[in-house]
């Protein structure tokens, strides 16, 4: 409690400075201020907002969309995020076919699911459910116990598809404004190049090599970019 009393005292003045900021219409300033403030507690769903919002505000399309997916993944049913992401989207060169990834109904019910809990509770049940199945004689007590069972068996698919779906690596291209980056067949900017990405785009984080990422696009695309052109939510 002390520590997060501290915290909350340390970014007061960041955040006085954002809404200044936001106030004098100078978006980039309450961007910046923003960004200190969600780089000094991360993880706030409201922060992350508040910064893709600004963000959007003063044109930067890449951390818009970074900022506001992170909203959303810590949040998976905020409308406003959504609304301003869909927005936000709109404004890049580069345009997704379909659904962006990880962006269907059934895995923002996976992301915004107490994965852990669930486990766990699954678990507790599982072990319920067969010591009663053991131990009692009465029939509506076993009948009780195999219901318990498959609502445990049903409760644990649900926690460790949660737990899957949060451990998928999305990140955001982040570019220079009108600049695209060159996706490589391979770790080395000496290797050839058949297509570019720009600012904005939601990709899937694979492995990392020599200084790049090798990413994967929602139509299947794949290759290697710098390390320091994406960011991951």
């Amino acid at each position: 409690m002390i520590t997060s009393a501290l915290l909350l005292l340390s970014l007061a003045a960041p955040l006085d400075d954002a809404r200044a900021a936001l106030l004098k219409g100078d978006s980039s300033a309450a961007a910046q201020a923003y960004g200190e403030v969600a780089r000094a507690a991360p993880g706030c769903a409201d922060l992350e907002y508040d910064l893709g919002t600004v963000s959007a505000q003063a044109g930067q399309v890449g951390p818009a969309v970074l900022h506001l997916e992170r909203a959303l993944k810590r949040s998976p049913w905020d409308g406003d995020a959504r609304q301003n992401l869909d927005k936000v989207r709109g404004r890049r060169v580069d345009k997704v076919a379909g659904s962006e990834l990880g962006d269907s109904p059934w895995q923002r019910l996976l992301l915004g699911a107490p994965s852990s809990l669930l486990t766990w509770a699954a678990l507790a049940l599982w072990v319920l459910g067969f010591v009663v199945l053991s131990l009692s004689r009465r029939r509506a007590l076993r009948r009780a116990a195999l219901v318990g069972l498959g609502l445990s068996a049903l409760l644990g698919a649900v926690g460790y598809a949660g737990l899957r779906a949060a451990a998928v690596r999305y990140g955001v291209v982040l570019a220079p404004t009108g600049q695209g980056v060159k996706v490589h067949s391979g770790p080395a900017a000496d290797l050839p190049s058949s297509f570019e990405v720009h600012e904005g785009l939601k990709i899937l984080m694979e492995e990392e090599a020599n200084g790049f990422t090798r990413i994967r696009l929602a139509n299947g695309l794949e290759g290697y970019i710098p390390d320091d052109t994406v960011e991951a939510i």
